[in-house]
């Protein structure tokens, strides 16, 4: 039996797989800043509140779950893959995410045009 070398990662690809997941996340962080999404889920405590930790998750489960909005800061940040999360679809969250990053560009834009103008006064 012979092991092929080659085909296990060494500790330097795995490193940085998880600085680029990092780096991933912290970018999608940073794009919830400016949300009225709650900065508690950053710690995890608030998933033994979560009313799916005995249920099978349905939409209306999620309506009703005291950490909906902690569960969807979470699941935008991470692009989490399950069908439903904080009662919306993987679909939705990336629809929402999407329109959450073209709002940040849009206001970075008008802070970078806002600064500029100042400056030619």
């Amino acid at each position: 039996m012979s092991i092929d070398l080659d085909s296990i990662p060494t500790a330097e690809a795995v490193y940085e797989q998880v600085i680029a997941a990092y780096a991933r996340w912290e970018h999608r962080a940073i794009i919830l800043q400016d949300t009225d999404l709650p900065e508690s889920w950053r710690d995890s405590t608030w998933t033994r509140q979560a009313a799916c930790r005995f249920e099978s998750v349905t939409v209306q489960l999620c309506a009703d779950c005291p950490v909906q909005q902690e569960c969807l800061a979470a699941a935008l940040v991470i692009d989490h893959p399950a069908p439903i999360r904080a009662g919306l679809t993987r679909d939705e969250r990336h629809e929402l995410f999407a329109d959450l990053v073209a709002t940040a560009k849009q206001l970075d834009d008008w802070s970078v045009g806002q600064t500029g103008s100042e400056g030619s006064s």
